[in-house]
């Protein structure tokens, strides 16, 4: 996923939304369409800097370490080189709160939330606060979705 400031700065976006994965019309002038950069490909994220002020069909979220629930309250995270460190700077939690929040509302029809659940192994990832994550928004009313079973 690019994810760089540069990046995002000189990406055309409104490319990303409205590109046209299944374009084969002859007269078309292809600006849009068949991108890999676009939001149906998922190899390009939006930030919450990209859509703010946008309402979208669908939105999808990938939830990460950087803001989880503990079991009463909200722990914020930052990522430094080898670990996660507590994130204890009011204005920096304020703007990744309001960086969820954002979000989590653009969505008309519905919002999926992705919380990893990676291998106890990596020891890189927050297991229990990622699994308490989880678990409060299915508390909040999220519903839990399975992958079909492979065939």
């Amino acid at each position: 996923m690019e994810s760089t400031f540069d990046f995002h700065q000189r990406f055309d976006w409104e490319r990303w939304f409205l590109d046209n994965t299944e374009c084969e019309d002859p007269c078309c002038r292809h600006q849009y369409c068949n991108d890999v950069r676009a939001s149906s490909k998922l190899e390009v994220a939006a930030t919450q800097f990209e859509i703010q002020g946008l309402e979208l069909d669908w939105v999808g979220v990938c939830w990460g370490e950087d803001f989880m629930w503990t079991g009463n309250e909200w722990a914020f995270h930052r990522f430094n080189n080898k670990s996660w460190r507590p994130l204890n700077d009011v204005t920096k939690q304020r703007y990744l709160r309001n960086a969820y929040r954002v979000l989590l509302t653009r969505a008309r029809q519905g919002v999926i939330i992705y919380v990893p659940n990676p291998e106890r192994s990596d020891r890189s990832r927050l297991h229990d606060n990622l699994n308490l994550t989880a678990e409060f928004l299915r508390e909040c009313g999220a519903s839990l979705l399975r992958a079909p079973a492979s065939r």
